[in-house]
């Protein structure tokens, strides 16, 4: 299976057989650009989903949530022209693994047995 740089590259290379390098590096931007982008939504909806587990869920999923949020909004930061910090770069890398642990976790939470209640005579 592809990762999102490997199909980002993929359609800038068939953008690059029909058009010129300047609408290639435009594409490729502007993919960048959304997916920095996209890690700031996702912070803010896993942040939000660590406030309300704090209070109803049990505190493991509270804790990974918020890492998650941290690490993900570390990866919207991602705004240099290239390297480690470039919006496909190796800060989004780790961001998208921090995103998918938390969707692990949240499966993992989904899918627990969830534990007897005695009943209160």
């Amino acid at each position: 299976m592809p990762c999102r740089t490997e199909v980002s590259t993929f359609r800038a290379g068939r953008v690059a057989v029909s058009a010129d390098g300047s609408v290639t590096k435009s594409v490729y931007q502007l993919d960048g650009f959304f997916t920095v982008k996209s890690f700031w939504f996702a912070a803010a909806a896993i942040l939000a989903v660590a406030i309300a587990a704090w209070r109803a869920l049990p505190r493991w999923y509270a804790l990974v949530s918020l890492g998650a949020a941290l690490v993900t909004a570390l990866g919207g930061n991602a705004v240099a022209n290239d390297g480690f910090l470039a919006p496909l770069g190796g800060l989004t890398e780790i961001a998208f693994l921090g995103l998918l642990v938390w969707i692990v976790a949240s499966v993992v939470l989904l899918l627990r047995q969830p534990q007897p209640v005695s009943a209160a005579v």
